[in-house]
C-alpha cells in the first residue's frame, strides 16, 4: 500500500466511523446502526492487524536477505582465500 493509499484509507475510514457514530447517537434505538458501528470497528482492527503483520513480514524478509547476502560474501571471501592457498601450494610444488 502506498503512502497516498494509506492516507486515503485512514481518511475515509475515519469519516465513515464518525458518520456512523453520529447517526447511532442520533438514533440510539436503531440496532442496524449500532451493528454498523461495531462492524466498522472490527474491520478497522482487522485491517490494522493485517498491515502490522505485513510490516513485520517485510522486515523479516529484509533481515533474511541481508543474512543471505552476508553469507554469500563470506563464501566468496573463503573461496578467494582457498584459491590463494592453492596458488601458494602450487608455487611450492607440493602435491595434494
Amino acid at each position: 500500500m502506498t503512502e497516498l493509499q494509506s492516507k486515503s484509507y485512514i481518511l475515509w475510514f475515519d469519516w465513515l466511523g464518525n458518520k456512523l457514530l453520529k447517526w447511532s447517537q442520533d438514533k440510539p434505538t436503531n440496532k442496524d446502526l449500532s451493528n454498523c458501528v461495531q462492524a466498522i470497528g472490527e474491520i478497522g482492527l482487522f485491517v490494522n492487524q493485517i498491515r502490522t503483520e505485513n510490516e513485520v513480514y517485510k522486515k523479516r524478509i529484509s533481515l533474511l536477505r541481508a543474512d543471505k547476502n552476508n553469507a554469500v560474501e563470506r563464501s566468496r571471501k573463503a573461496d578467494s582465500k582457498i584459491e590463494e592457498l592453492e596458488k601458494q601450494i602450487t608455487k611450492l610444488n607440493i602435491k595434494l
